[in-house]
């Protein structure tokens, strides 16, 4: 297992729950309990974390390790758009763990 990605609130624009990818792909997951309706989930997860805490875009700026100095914001290396939420992101090993710091248990 490993950290694959974190949840994305588009309402306030932060990264919450990140959580590790334990199964092939099913159609078998069914979440009932998180939004108003019925959601699949293609793969079975361990969430590390919950919706709670949450991590905001600005704030990457200045605290995570790959953007401190640069010019680039968070959904430049966190591909967490509904286009892009399955292509792999360009956080680092010291991004991941900056992350699950702040919004893991």
């Amino acid at each position: 297992m490993e950290v694959e990605a974190s949840f994305n609130c588009i309402e306030t624009q932060s990264l919450t729950t990140p959580f590790l990818v334990y199964s092939k792909p099913s159609v078998d997951e069914r979440i009932a309990n998180v939004w108003p309706e019925t959601w699949v989930l293609p793969f079975r997860i361990h969430p590390l974390g919950s919706p709670a805490k949450q991590f905001h875009k600005d704030a990457a700026k200045t605290s995570l390790p790959s953007l401190k100095g640069t010019a680039k914001n968070l959904f430049d290396v966190a591909y967490v758009q509904a286009v892009t939420v399955f292509v792999p992101s360009k956080l680092t090993d010291e991004d991941w763990e900056f992350l699950i710091e702040e919004l893991a248990h």
